[in-house]
């Protein structure tokens, strides 16, 4: 067994004593909002590369475990996990040197604080392999953590909708680096933080201007825009 999805199961409060198997590469548990301690279920786990359990209690410490015992994630998706709180999301990005996806929509806990509590994330930018972060409902997401992820070489995919934390200052900022950008028109396919309500919203001249020229490059690909 390589793949488990355990979906919506919510009078699942504890998984098996034993763990699950230890070949699992997909793991998936989403919305089982009555497990709890999600770390040891997963300590004998080292093979998982794909683990999804939003809609979770999962916590700060369950991260800290799993980044560490699960050395091969590369696909993580704690999206409306309302305990995770900046901690753990800095021990994903700290710990999984393969980490290529980071879904976290809907995360109220995670905002610009996540660089003044954890100082080493600025260095370690341009090492880490994140093609895919989505981090739309993340409300207290502001220009800090906006500006850190459009920075990074060789991101795909980044999707900020419905943050309204988020400058004008900030937007315009980050707008002017994903232009300047060289690696952009061949690997950014999508960047719906900078989607029409919010370039409508803070009325950037600059923001509609990125849009055609970036929809020159990728066309019809960009649905997201």
């Amino acid at each position: 067994l390589v793949e488990l999805r355990l979906v919506g199961c919510l009078g699942l409060v504890e998984g098996p004593a034993y763990g699950f198997p230890p070949q699992l590469t997909t793991l998936s548990l989403e919305g089982c909002a009555s497990l709890r301690c999600i770390s040891s279920l997963v300590r004998e786990c080292s093979n998982l590369t794909r683990l999804l359990i939003p809609k979770t209690v999962a916590k700060d410490e369950d991260m800290s475990v799993i980044s560490r015992e699960c050395p091969r994630l590369e696909i993580v998706d704690v999206s409306s996990c309302s305990l995770l709180t900046n901690d753990g999301i800095a021990a994903l990005l700290l710990n999984l040197q393969s980490l290529r996806q980071l879904l976290a929509d809907d995360l109220g806990g995670l905002s610009d604080l996540l660089f003044h509590d954890n100082p080493r994330l600025e260095s370690i930018k341009q090492t880490l392999n994140l093609d895919r972060v989505h981090l739309s409902g993340a409300f207290r997401v502001g220009d800090r953590l906006l500006e850190w992820l459009v920075g990074m070489a060789g991101l795909s995919s980044l999707h900020i909708d419905g943050n309204r934390s988020i400058s004008r200052e900030g937007l315009h900022k980050s707008l002017k680096v994903l232009q300047a950008s060289a690696f952009l028109p061949s690997s950014m396919k999508s960047f719906s933080a900078c989607d029409v309500d919010i370039l409508r919203q803070h009325r950037l001249e600059e923001g509609e201007a990125f849009l055609r020229w970036i929809s020159l490059r990728h066309g019809p690909t960009l649905t997201s825009l």
